[in-house]
Order: structure tokens, then C-alpha cells, then sequence
């Protein structure tokens, strides 16, 4: 979502490249000028400030546009394999990227904008869900990251997650679980804050967790669904959305109790929740951008 221009919207597709829409969805044309033709989009992440960065990685490399994705200049040399991007809030040029290798990865940190990058936490044994990459708003040194590792006999995948809290230069383990990563999202104006939800699994099936201590502790929530997507509004953060199968849910006293917003939404789950500016909610499916009134 564009974090001035209110009806401005970006998506990265299997398929088009890379798609914007002016009018609030209702048609998108493509934007991928300097992108060689390469349809496949492997991640997308948008400067939450500015309305003209957004930065992808699209098969043949890392790409950025200054422009709003009228062109793209590959900043540096190619970087591959990359699964998941975050960009810091407020710190210009600086850009987290996940690159995945057979049976290891690596989190690397960009701070000109994706013209060089430094490796800062490398990882062994990587397998199953892909890992992600989330910055704290409030506190752009904040980084929480989630990527699942082989383990035990047989091998079974866990889903570990660690927090740095000094941009990278170090970062400390926090917990474990046996399921993947259902959804995650910090409170936009407290780095200790954060909702957990665990994908389907033997153990926490589609279960909720929530921290307000930087993940020392965590309290599980009620819920009964398995969440998608988490979304927590920066005006008031108590209140709370949550994607689910074919419909979005809110909490309006910070995860305790819920209700339903958007039953029947779509035939899907919800992959991804968004505010736009002034507010506007919209909810992301594999092939649908829905705006939902409030």
C-alpha cells in the first residue's frame, strides 16, 4: 500500500510481474520497466514512508524503484534466492533480506538501499515454511525473525524464531514451536509487543500467542480459528485483525475477545492484511484485493 497516495496499491504476482493499481483496485496496470520480462515475483516490500521505494527480488536478482514502479535499477550484484524482504521504518536505504540455500540460509543487511550487503545471522539446517522477517515499527533496530530447522530422529521441522535488538548485529533465540508460522505482526508502537499465530500442526493447532516482553513469556490467546494473516492498527493497537478462512476477525481489547468483520469474504484464506492511508483495511487473498469498510 502507497503510505501517502490513499487508492495506490502494489502486488507482486507468480505470474505479471509486478502490478499496480491507482484507483483503489479497480484496474492495475503493469509496472516493470526494467525488469527484463521476468513474471515471477519472489518477494515485494514497500518503504512504510515513503511513497515512491518499493524493493523485489525477482529470480534474476534484487531490484528497487524510486519511482513508485515506473522503473527499476538493479542497485548491486545479483543476490539470489531471496524468500522474504523487510525494509526498517525511518532508516533510509536499509533492507533486510532472507537468502535460502539448499539445507541453509542467511539473514543480510543492505544499507544503501540493496547496492551492498552483509550477512548477519547465518543458518544451518533450514527446511519446510519459508522464513520471514519483521521489523519493529517503533524501533527499526528491532528485528524479529521466524525460519524452521531440521531436527531429531526422524527428522522433524521446527519453527524457531529470534529477536535482535541492535539491527542485526546480534541476535538472541527465543522460542521453539512444532508447527510453522501461521502469521506474525509487532505492535506498530511497541517493539516488545507482538501476536504469534502457529499454522496447523500436531501441537498448538492454529493456536494464538501474544508477548508484551520482547518474547520472554508468552499467554495464549482465544481463538478459534487458524489465522492467515495479522494485522494491528497503529491508532489504537489494542484492536486487533486477523485473517482467517473466508473471513476477517477484529479484537478490540488486544486479542481477548473476538468477533467476526467480513464473514464470507472469499472461498480462501486471507494471506495478508493492509491499512492504506487514512485508515482503509484491505484483505489479500491469492488472487483478490478486497477493501472492507470498518
Amino acid at each position: 500500500m502507497d503510505p501517502v497516495n490513499a487508492g495506490t496499491l502494489y502486488a507482486g504476482t507468480w505470474t505479471d510481474g509486478v502490478l499496480k493499481s491507482s484507483d483503489d483496485g479497480v484496474s492495475w496496470e503493469p509496472a516493470n520497466h526494467g525488469l527484463h520480462g521476468q513474471s515471477f515475483v519472489g518477494a515485494l516490500a514497500k518503504d512504510p514512508l515513503s511513497p515512491s521505494i518499493l524493493y523485489l527480488w525477482d529470480g534474476l536478482g534484487f531490484f528497487a524503484t524510486h519511482d513508485g514502479g515506473a522503473h527499476w535499477l538493479r542497485p548491486g550484484a545479483p543476490l539470489a534466492n531471496v524468500v522474504s524482504l523487510a525494509v526498517a521504518p525511518g532508516v533510509a536505504g536499509t533492507v533486510y533480506g532472507f537468502v535460502a540455500g539448499i539445507g541453509s540460509g542467511e539473514i543480510e543487511k543492505s544499507l544503501d538501499g540493496g547496492a551492498t550487503w552483509n550477512p548477519v545471522l547465518k543458518l544451518a539446517s533450514l527446511g519446510g515454511p519459508s522464513p520471514a522477517i519483521y521489523v519493529a515499527p517503533s524501533t527499526p533496530d528491532t528485528v524479529y525473525v521466524a525460519y524452521s530447522q531440521w531436527r531429531g530422529s526422524p527428522l522433524r521441522f521446527r519453527m524457531d524464531y529470534a529477536v535482535s535488538r541492535d539491527g542485526g548485529k546480534s541476535f538472541q533465540f527465543l522460542f521453539s514451536f512444532p508447527t510453522g508460522l501461521g502469521a506474525f505482526a509487532v505492535d506498530p508502537t511497541d517493539a516488545n509487543t507482538f501476536y504469534l499465530a502457529n499454522a496447523y500442526g500436531s501441537v498448538y493447532p492454529g493456536a494464538l500467542f501474544k508477548s508484551t516482553d520482547g518474547g520472554r513469556t508468552l499467554v495464549q490467546l482465544p481463538v478459534s480459528s487458524g489465522i492467515s494473516a495479522l494485522l494491528i492498527d497503529p491508532a489504537n493497537p489494542s484492536t486487533v485483525y486477523a485473517g482467517i478462512y473466508q473471513d476477517v476477525m477484529v479484537s478490540r481489547d488486544g486479542g481477548m475477545t473476538w468477533s467476526e468483520l467480513a464473514p464470507g469474504l472469499s472461498r480462501v484464506s486471507i494471506s495478508q492484511l493492509a491499512f492504506g492511508p487514512g485508515g482503509a483495511l484491505y484483505a489479500v487473498t491469492q488472487t483478490t484485493v478486497f477493501r472492507l469498510a470498518l
